[in-house]
């Protein structure tokens, strides 16, 4: 990065260090924003920087937060803009025509007519054509619907379709741009062997020549490409003089060599060579695999975006000018050749148009110029493919190949690379070889590069408006479908090879990569298909498609309880499918309020990647928590995805009443993450971000009052307010059980997960044949409720009561998750009148009938209230559950009942319920219609 680099703020807000203050009070002066220097006294950036981005994503590591990265460029503007001076022929024209006119040009053009026959090489060019046309169309679309920077093909893909295909084809685009140095450096060796027989002959021959070639290109590529770059007029025009010498040499007999096979423009020659003379193992496939590279050099422009002056403007009228010119060379090229050469010759020597010629030079010249200038280029435009792979932080491997070098910033770990893989291939030594192969990675990034197009167009994204206009979605599908079937109808094998590596990286991108800022269109489609199914889903589900979407309240906005990592992610287990919100309510001045809703939101989505579960942050603004949570209740989800049950914790209440003091403030947090050898319990205290944000109503003046009064009436103080704390924070919960209920909505009040049994323990009871329980309690003490419990009429007339439906479902779900399915059982606990055996029996054959009709497996046992249960019911439950619960993983168990709207009476006996027990849920149904069925 250049020194004194402006840096662009992450888009998420950070806490700031404090600004040093100097002696006397005075604020610090702003700092003076940098002096520019004068522009003689600027180095302008060399041009073998063409296919580096100017703007580089990194891991942010002065304390911003570690999922949002910072940008940082390479360059000023004002550099920036005095180093992109090149036009449309320069910057795109020249270098497209410098990579087409080449080796297949003038070493294998006259060997596929003599294959192929003049007419079907011609559907060739067509089907070759058509494919190159369509992938231009999607690149001048998408190159025009924003400022486009350097890195050609990759950033076009990478930035449209997002991170995981553009660093998977970023990866194939690389491995062709290296494979094709090999392709031009073999097709010099093998002209420079046929032209001097001196130099060492056969395909060793060709392998010596061609690293010898090869190195000196990596060599330049490294100290002195910003030179040879200059060069490429003068190397066209030799390769266009070259062209000329050798079409004029066609047309004008008296003036050609007398080499076998030539017959001047004849009649019989064109005729003979209209149809195929295909040799042994050659098809049209094999043939269309050979000639295919020659219009792969479209992609020269789209790399050079980073040297243009206005790369929307350039990129796609300057390829479709280059296509046309140079299928006209080549339709012309292959005519006369056609007319003028047998078949034969054609077929046998590939250096035919260098000994027709009037003299060899001139093609050498073109064959050397075109071949060493293009193999230079993709030595350069692999390198810089690799650095901005790496400096993207896609694969962390390939992140050594994102150092530069010098003040070009020269790649050259990554230019030692690209030499390599192409050294490697160098060792295969047959031209055509590895032309069958540079065929499948340059089709198939043509095909994710319309698939890139296509995909923005569909996806009705509303910034998705370029100013190029010559496309539709179908050219793009056209484009994709054609390359990805001409890429097997080539080599399956290659075919396959290129596919299976674009899955690897992308799985490998997809799992471990970090996050990006940069849109990718995924995300455009997944909003457009949830919209879509949205819509047609139904709010009112039946009851055998019932699942439980939870909406987590927490009371006033304290995470910091302890038992709180243990509830998320049993609700995350509970949910089955469903949605799963983690609701919170900001209270107190709206300005102050507003201004913490996006902190908030942040806070609790770093909870909830710490803990791994699939949930949707809901921060509602309120005046009161009881006011929010009705917000909550009534609006949280879209469409036919609400929240069907509230879960709202109570040791909330009273652990924040206890304490008797206001949370930090949020510059007083670490946010670091935890360590993974620290456990789940340490993450807890670790992710308590939202707390610290949060206000607590009436709890701020405590610790303060304290301190002015003596022990003795401190303590009284402390109770008391205690006591007040706690019956209020209860209240508020009780009547937001009561809207919830009026709503509908199941409510489930949790007590005591600070001890929930962790997976360790569950792992160890079945590992000792001893499961833990799943436990829910019945109260069955009566007559009636025992009628309620289950009551079969008929086949179709079936009575189900739905709190018992409600405990025994989400009972049957949390069994179900993992590790819980193979370490827990169900147990069904009525409590019945002491003394009492045939209501006991009765009881225990309806829970048992109930349980054969819902298809859920569990034991039943009755048990029976102690005396004076009337007396006090709550405490009698309580002292039931303890003596036969009192080991087991969860409790369900009836809530006290709220219809009466004794709140006082309900917040009295809820905590007596729950007094010393395992894990908790009280439950309250919001709806007479049960959760289960027992139809099919």
């Amino acid at each position: 990065l250049a020194a004194g680099a402006p840096r662009r703020a992450p888009a998420a807000p950070r806490p700031r260090p404090e600004a040093h203050r100097p002696s006397g009070g005075r604020p610090p002066r702003p700092a003076e924003p940098p002096r520019e220097e004068p522009r003689t006294a600027r180095r302008p950036p060399s041009k073998s920087a063409a296919m580096d981005s100017k703007q580089i994503i990194r891991r942010s590591n002065d304390g911003a937060s570690p999922l949002l990265p910072t940008y940082e460029t390479r360059e000023s503007e004002e550099s920036e803009e005095s180093s992109n001076k090149l036009g449309t022929v320069l910057g795109v024209i020249v270098p497209c025509l410098l990579s087409i006119f080449g080796a297949i040009l003038f070493l294998r053009l006259p060997w596929a007519v003599g294959q192929a026959g003049l007419l079907e090489l011609f559907a060739m060019f067509f089907l070759a054509t058509l494919t190159v046309v369509l992938t231009t169309l999607s690149i001048a679309a998408i190159s025009t619907n924003g400022d486009m920077r350097g890195g050609g093909a990759y950033f076009l893909i990478s930035r449209s379709i997002g991170p995981e295909f553009g660093g998977s084809v970023g990866v194939v685009f690389f491995a062709a741009q290296s494979i094709g140095a090999c392709f031009y450096l073999t097709a010099f060796a093998e002209n420079a062997t046929d032209t001097f027989s001196s130099l060492p002959q056969g395909p060793w021959g060709v392998v010596l020549i061609g690293s010898i070639g090869l190195a000196a290109m990596a060599v330049a590529a490294g100290v002195g490409a910003s030179f040879f770059s200059r060069l490429n007029i003068y190397i066209l025009a030799a390769v266009l003089f070259a062209i000329f010498s050798g079409a004029l040499s066609l047309v004008a007999e008296p003036i050609a060599q007398d080499a076998d096979g030539f017959t001047g423009l004849s009649t019989t020659t064109f005729n003979d060579n209209l149809e195929s003379h295909y040799d042994s193992g050659n098809t049209f496939t094999t043939v269309f695999a050979v000639i295919f590279p020659a219009v792969t050099g479209i992609m020269a422009g789209a790399n050079m975006s980073g040297d243009l002056k206005d790369p929307g403007k350039s990129i796609g009228p300057g390829t479709l000018i280059a296509i046309a010119i140079s299928i006209v060379v080549y339709l012309a090229l292959a005519g006369l050749f056609a007319g003028s050469i047998q078949s034969d010759e054609l077929r046998d020597n590939f250096s035919i148009i260098q000994d027709v010629n009037y003299s060899p030079w001139p093609i050498v010249a073109g064959i050397w110029a075109s071949t060493l200038s293009s193999g230079l280029n993709s030595l350069i435009g692999g390198a810089r493919i690799m650095q901005a792979l790496a400096r993207d932080n896609l694969i962390s491997c390939l992140s050594p190949f994102a150092v530069g070098q010098g003040a070009d910033d020269e790649p050259i770990r990554a230019l030692i690379l690209t030499w390599g893989i192409a050294q490697a291939c160098l060792l295969i030594g047959n031209l055509n070889a590895i032309a069958a192969i540079i065929s499948n990675f340059f089709l198939l990034t043509y095909a994710f590069t319309n698939l890139a197009c296509m995909l923005l167009r569909v996806s009705g994204a509303p910034n998705f408006r370029p100013h190029f206009k010559w496309f539709t979605w179908h050219t793009a599908a056209l484009g994709a479908i054609l390359s990805l079937a001409l890429m097997f109808m080539c080599d399956v094998t290659s075919a396959s090879v290129s596919v299976t590596i674009t899955i690897v990286v992308f799985a490998w991108i997809m799992y471990s990569s970090p996050a990006v800022a940069w849109g990718d269109v995924k995300q455009a489609l997944v909003y457009h298909q949830v919209r879509k199914y949205l819509l047609t889903l139904t709010t009112r589900v039946h009851p055998k498609f019932w699942r439980p979407s939870v909406l987590l309240l927490w009371q006033q906005g304290r995470v910091a309880g302890s038992g709180t990592v243990e509830l998320v992610q049993v609700c995350n287990s509970i949910k089955k499918g469903g949605i799963f919100l983690l609701g919170d309510v900001l209270t107190g001045d709206p300005a102050a309020s507003a201004k913490l809703h996006g902190p908030a939101m942040d806070a609790w989505r770093e909870l909830i990647d710490d803990l791994d579960v699939k949930a949707f942050p809901a921060v509602c603004l309120a005046e009161s928590w009881l006011a929010g949570a009705r917000a909550l209740m009534s609006t949280a989800g879209i469409g036919g995805m609400r929240p069907n049950t509230v879960c709202m914790p109570l040791d909330q209440a009273m652990e924040q009443a206890s304490t008797g003091a206001a949370p930090p403030p949020p510059d007083a947090v670490d946010p670091a993450p935890p360590s993974p050898q620290q456990g789940s319990r340490s993450r807890s205290a670790a992710s308590n971000y939202s707390p610290r944000l949060m206000q607590l109503e009436g709890t701020r003046s405590t610790s303060v009052e304290l301190t002015s009064v003596g022990e003795a009436q401190a303590a009284r103080v402390a109770a008391a307010q205690t006591t007040t704390i706690v019956t209020s924070r209860l209240r508020e919960g009780a009547q937001a059980a009561q809207i919830a209920t009026a709503l509908g909505l199941n409510v489930l009040f949790t007590r005591n997960f600070a001890s929930l049994i962790s997976a360790e323990e569950l792992s160890r009871k079945r590992a000792d044949r001893q499961p833990a329980t799943v436990d829910v309690w019945l109260d069955l003490s009566e007559d009636a409720r025992i009628e309620r419990v289950f009551n079969r009429r008929g086949p179709d007339d079936v009575d189900i009561d739905a709190e018992v439906a409600l405990l025994l479902q989400l009972a049957h779900v949390m069994h179900r998750s993992s590790p819980w399915e193979k370490s827990t059982t169900i147990r069904v606990l009525c409590a019945v009148p002491e003394n009492d055996a045939p209501r006991s029996e009765r009881a225990g054959n309806t829970v048992r009938d109930l349980l054969k009709a819902i298809r859920i497996s569990a034991v039943v046992h009755t048990c029976p209230l102690p005396a004076g249960a009337a007396a006090d019911p709550a405490g009698a439950k309580n002292q039931l559950m303890r003596l036969h619960s009192y080991d087991t993983a969860l409790l369900f168990a009836p809530a006290p009942s709220l219809e009466d709207g004794n709140v006082e009476g309900f917040v009295s006996d809820a905590l007596t319920l729950t007094d010393g027990l395992p894990p908790i849920m009280l439950c309250i149904t919001g709806s007479a219609t049960p959760v289960v069925t027992t139809a099919v």
